[in-house]
């Protein structure tokens, strides 16, 4: 039974390491520890296997919620990496040419182009979604401004965007 509990002590421990925010990673292991430093001295068998339950049911729980995780940011990353891809092969020189510039103060991409920029920004909106959360669409008749929630994310999508010139 012993090595069970630590076999179950160490699965909860790497569950709790997972976590990508040093905070929350941190106050998941220090539960851990004070979880089972409460119930270190049970006394029946019937106890320590319920216990072993609740902590494998939890164990499960984080590890299903670390793999949803894991796995929006890959799909998050190809679908970035797929628009890279659809920039760089489409054909522009058709189309509007657009020239993208990047705002650190406000988290925006300022796009001027055509007359008519709401063509530029119908060509790249879907493509630099992809690098962020948008809060923002704005046209004028002279520029659009498209503004994110980061503005890391605008500064990457500006860089893409600025490359296929």
């Amino acid at each position: 039974m012993k090595s069970q509990v630590f076999t179950l002590l160490r699965n909860c421990l790497r569950a709790a390491k997972k976590c990508p925010d040093d905070s929350q990673r941190l106050n998941m292991l220090a539960y851990v520890r004070a979880r089972f430093e409460a119930e270190r001295n049970l006394s029946t068998p019937k106890q320590v296997k319920d216990a072993m339950q609740k902590a494998q049911a939890e164990v499960d729980q984080m590890n299903y919620y670390h793999n949803l995780r894991e796995q929006k940011e890959v799909e998050g990353e190809e679908k970035r990496k797929q628009s890279e891809r659809d920039l760089d092969s489409k054909n522009y020189e058709s189309g509007p040419r657009i020239q993208c510039e990047y705002s650190n103060i406000n988290s925006k991409l300022i796009i001027m182009g055509s007359s008519t920029p709401l063509q530029g920004v119908a060509a790249v909106v879907d493509l630099v979604g992809s690098y962020g959360e948008l809060v923002a669409v704005r046209c004028s008749n002279r520029h659009a401004e498209i503004e994110f929630l980061n503005a890391d994310d605008a500064q990457k999508a500006a860089k893409m965007l600025n490359r296929r010139d």
